[in-house]
């Protein structure tokens, strides 16, 4: 819900959008909010995280989707020039424009009249983004040819497209073999590729997945129950289709990622007749440990953007986004997102967390796919989603209500 008090504390009055749950009163900076806020569970990690106050959590919260809004006229309007936003969140709060040029200050101009342009930093880089989708999208028709498996992202911050491989001297050689020059604009890097997160038990067929947002078909308005594509891959032994009722009910559709898709989701009608689907999420907020998901981010996250999930491996973790472009072992588009915890002490996530939900407050941003480092511990830093908007495609979207 999107609402506007006269009342409220300054920075509020500056930015006059705000998401509020039932059981929430917020207000900058002087906030008051339950332990049932939809927000609180975020808030309080972030806060922890960042070493700042609730308040001013709360506040840096709520103003992400503003600057969603922002990146997406920004990008439509100046697609010439416009290279990227990203958000830092250390060591100053700050929303970082990167330009390729600005004829005339028409660009700036038009941010002094923002709301938010006393966090706006305009830094000027060399490519546009358009420039380095460009690249990417060579990159992946190459890497259909080559006989190793790639991933690859745009990186808004530094201005260049990472390709990552298991064996960086192989992968020039064979680029080389097949006469390609490498474009100036990537960075080959040596590292793991994003693995699956299907927790499969000896003996036991069923997969250790995480369930993700309940859904609905839009044409009947009929609800399902969506976890991970791959937990159900073929590829994988033993497979199983349709899902024993143990783990959910009868397949209804599947795409996953290791097929090269750009969805990695399946859909699931509910165990037994007598169930309730609702739209509940598990977060870290007592004494009910779940809030309801109100909406969900339709449009491209921003870089930088804060978010939470919940595994049933990991529990509760946190961290920022740093890629809207991945591409996992070769996914075409490349439209996978990565998240780079924010705690340093704990694994963001481990097997079984593929299907998590993935979101801020209330509002639902995707489906967990996968992470890096096998196996799990303190070195699994980074994780994968596939963006929520992506079901919207076959005829399904969130469940928004109880």
């Amino acid at each position: 819900m999107t609402i506007t008090w006269s009342l409220l504390g300054k920075r509020f009055l500056q930015i006059g959008l705000i998401f509020v749950s039932l059981w929430a009163i917020s207000s900058h900076p002087n906030t008051v909010l339950s332990a049932h806020s939809a927000y609180t569970g975020d808030a309080e990690t972030y806060a922890k995280d960042y070493q700042v106050s609730l308040d001013e959590a709360i506040y840096r919260l709520n103003i992400q989707e503003e600057i969603g809004i922002l990146e997406q006229d920004l990008q439509t309007k100046n697609s010439a020039v416009f290279a990227g936003i990203w958000i830092q969140h250390q060591p100053k709060y700050s929303i970082i424009l990167h330009l390729v040029a600005d004829p005339n200050q028409r660009i700036a101009t038009y941010l002094k009249a923002h709301k938010l342009y006393a966090l706006i930093d305009i830094q000027f880089v060399k490519r546009s983004y358009n420039d380095l989708v460009a690249t990417q999208a060579q990159i992946q028709a190459l890497s259909k040819v080559l006989k190793q498996p790639i991933a690859s992202s745009i990186t808004i911050k530094e201005n260049i497209v990472e390709v990552y491989t298991e064996n960086k001297s192989l992968l020039i050689s064979q680029i080389q073999t097949k006469n390609n020059n490498l474009p100036v604009d990537i960075v080959i890097k040596e590292q793991s590729l994003p693995v699956a997160q299907t927790q499969w038990y000896a003996g036991n067929s069923l997969p250790g997945c995480t369930t993700s947002f309940s859904i609905k078909n839009n044409a009947t308005g009929v609800r399902y129950i969506m976890t991970a594509g791959h937990c159900q891959d073929s590829s994988i032994s033993p497979p199983f289709n349709p899902l024993p009722v143990a783990s959910g009910g009868n397949l209804v559709l599947s795409y996953s990622f290791q097929n090269g898709s750009g969805y990695d989701y399946k859909v699931l009608t509910k165990p037994q007749a007598s169930d309730t689907i609702t739209n509940l999420v598990r977060d870290n907020a007592p004494p009910f440990y779940n809030h309801s998901i109100t909406g969900y981010r339709f449009m491209t996250p921003t870089i930088g953007t804060y978010l939470c999930k919940y595994g049933k491996t990991t529990g509760y973790t946190c961290g920022t986004i740093t890629s809207t472009t991945f591409s996992l072992n070769g996914t075409t588009p490349a439209s996978y997102i990565e998240v780079l915890r924010s705690n340093t002490s704990s694994a963001l996530s481990c097997y079984g967390d593929s299907g998590s939900p993935w979101y801020a407050g209330q509002i639902a941003y995707g489906v967990h796919t996968a992470g890096n480092n096998v196996p799990c511990g303190i070195n699994s830093s980074l994780g994968y989603f596939m963006p929520i908007a992506k079901i919207f495609d076959h005829g399904y979207s969130p469940l928004l209500v109880p």
